[in-house]
């Protein structure tokens, strides 16, 4: 899950904005590293694009599944944020 915080953790409430999209058959699944790439964020702020990797720790499913491990690009829109 990716969450958003307007403000630090300790004034605001985090905000879910994603959720990762996982292959439902796999026992082990997770992901990690979301990055925000700022040189592709719209020229008026208001989308951001990040940048996040899946994988899993069962090699039979990563069998099934090989693209498991590509890294996934999302663009989050944050005039849809109701902040």
């Amino acid at each position: 899950m990716l969450e958003w915080l307007p403000l630090p953790r300790a004034l605001s409430r985090a905000r879910s904005l994603w959720t990762c999209s996982l292959p439902a058959d796999d026992p082990k699944p997770f992901c990690y590293a979301a990055f925000e790439h700022p040189q592709l964020e719209s020229p008026d702020g208001r989308s951001i694009a990040i940048a996040y990797s899946t994988n899993t720790l069962d090699l039979t499913s990563m069998a099934r599944h090989p693209n498991v491990y590509w890294p996934r690009l999302l663009t989050v829109d944050l005039t849809n944020t109701h902040f």
